[in-house]
């Protein structure tokens, strides 16, 4: 079967997308870490053809299959502007794990709003919120506490099992768990540099 786009965030023609979303791209197989280029993928304004800089990473799966490419902008997009994702195809593919390229370009459209805020696509693994767990060292008042609902050593190189990942701010915490459950994101991932 060949390689082909299965799903993406954001969605076709989705409006009031946050300033610093990151775009994701998932694959129908693993994509190589090893791959990824800045010729594959593009970000641009649809208006003025500006191109986005930006970061890419692969994002594992459940399985620790690598079929998600994040593209996360290294500025904010402009506030209420259409913008372009491009993943291109042969010559400029990206390549899947069994060395293959995507046949055709594939592009899609979205809408940025006025927010800027950490996002999570839903294409990743879920877990927990819980702004309610005790320590006798940190103050539940300052601290939210991530739990993956199925932990699983995503990569040969990080512990398995981890039973949380734990944010401090430097102020008293107002919103509760249910409510960030949209706005924070904990993934396994490799980044190109």
């Amino acid at each position: 079967m060949a390689l082909r786009v299965i799903n993406h965030y954001p969605p076709i023609n989705e409006v009031d997308v946050a300033r610093n979303a990151s775009i994701e791209i998932q694959f129908n197989k693993g994509i190589l870490p090893g791959s990824l280029d800045y010729t594959h993928f593009s970000l641009n304004d649809s208006h003025s053809y500006t191109t986005i800089p930006g970061v890419l990473g692969v994002v594992y799966n459940a399985s620790g299959i690598s079929n998600i490419v994040r593209f996360s902008p290294s500025i904010n997009m402009t506030a209420n502007t259409g913008y372009k994702f491009y993943v291109f195809g042969r010559p400029n593919s990206v390549l899947s794990t069994d060395n293959e390229q995507l046949e055709t370009t594939y592009s899609f459209g979205f809408t940025t709003g006025t927010n800027v805020y950490i996002t999570n696509s839903g294409l990743v693994d879920s877990g927990v919120i819980d702004d309610s767990i005790s320590s006798g060292v940190f103050s539940t008042t300052n601290i939210l506490y991530i739990t993956e609902t199925d932990p699983v050593n995503k990569q040969g190189d990080v512990a398995t099992n981890i039973g949380y990942v734990y944010i401090k701010f430097n102020g008293d915490i107002s919103t509760t768990g249910p409510e960030l459950s949209g706005y924070i994101s904990v993934t396994a991932e490799d980044v190109l540099k």
